[in-house]
């Protein structure tokens, strides 16, 4: 078992997902999401090529938007049955 790989670089993901209320089977896309848009953000102090900051912004943009829309979804079902 790699402690970093396996247990503290999902970990945080994990209990957010959790507390947003993000069921077990999503927590792995959910977190693919954030990779990307924490990655999309990182961008901004890195000194990359401008085609390798665009692909890194446009994944951040589609991981974004796939994720808000994630989330109405959820609270569309959410407001039809209220837990």
């Amino acid at each position: 078992m790699d402690i970093m790989m396996d247990l503290a670089n999902p970990l945080p993901a994990i209990v957010i997902a959790e507390m947003l209320g993000v069921s077990g089977a999503d927590q792995q896309q959910f977190k693919a999401w954030s990779d990307d848009i924490a990655i999309g953000l990182g961008g901004l102090d890195s000194a990359r090529s401008k085609e390798e900051l665009f692909a890194m912004y446009d994944l951040a943009q589609r991981s974004f938007l796939a994720l808000a829309g994630y989330f109405r979804e959820k609270v569309s079902e959410l407001r039809l049955k209220p837990r």
